[in-house]
């Protein structure tokens, strides 16, 4: 039962916290994982259909569970995420996440303003790319791979897309999940401030180097420390 339960969070504390991806992939009974995450959610969680019925809930799952063959760990997660997200409630959610690769992660900080997703920081050689919108990935309008990741998003919150796709996009497995991108690198058009556009590509995996970074002011100030929760500010 380890596989499916390192994976789900429940803000209602269905499984124990400390459980651990301890079995190989290939050993993972997948069926009866998913099958047991399905029995599970129905029986403890207060109001799992409210917004899907459960007959759709279940042949959906139970479709997951039949396509398991030749998957990773990480994308049955993406898989399992997309149905818990389709069903409304943003506190219940499958832990994908914690399967990605940090090696393959993008080493470009971007935050969504409202012209759009802009780059904060990159590696120290990719300096001429900070500060610029981005427009694509890959040849893929931004536009489309935002709406990709957003299928992993509870959608009854905007604030909510728009403070987690810019990390989301660093993650080059869950680009390559939806056929944006691979493990060799990254193409990214980025654009200026005039409209002007240019093309960069990050290779892939990064090594450790100088990052540089821009710091606008007009960054909320809820969003400036995303990795703390308390602060005090006069």
């Amino acid at each position: 039962m380890t596989g499916l339960r390192s994976l789900l969070f429940l803000i209602f504390l269905i499984f124990p916290i400390e459980w651990t991806l301890a079995q190989q992939e290939a050993e993972i009974d997948w069926v009866y994982e998913i099958e047991l995450l399905g029995t599970e959610l129905a029986e403890k969680h207060p109001d799992l259909f409210f917004k899907v019925d459960s007959s759709a809930f279940f042949r959906d799952l139970k479709q997951i569970a039949r396509s398991t063959e030749g998957l990773s760990t990480f994308a049955i997660s993406v898989r399992l995420q997309q149905l818990i997200a389709r069903m409304g409630d943003a506190h219940t959610m499958i832990n994908y996440h914690f399967n990605v690769d940090p090696d393959y992660i993008l080493p470009v900080k971007f935050y969504w303003y409202q012209e759009g997703i802009c780059i904060l920081k990159a590696p120290i050689e990719y300096e001429q790319i900070l500060g610029k919108r981005l427009v694509a990935i890959n040849e893929s309008p931004v536009e489309e791979v935002i709406d990709s990741l957003a299928t992993l998003i509870v959608d009854d919150n905007r604030s909510l897309l728009k403070n987690q796709v810019p990390r989301m996009i660093t993650w080059t497995q869950l680009l390559e999940y939806f056929g944006f991108a691979n493990h060799e690198g990254l193409e990214l058009v980025v654009a200026d401030q005039k409209g002007l556009k240019e093309k960069v590509f990050i290779s892939l995996p990064q090594a450790d180097g100088e990052v540089v970074a821009v710091k606008p002011d007009s960054i909320p100030f809820g969003f400036r420390d995303q990795k703390v929760f308390f602060r005090e500010h006069y």
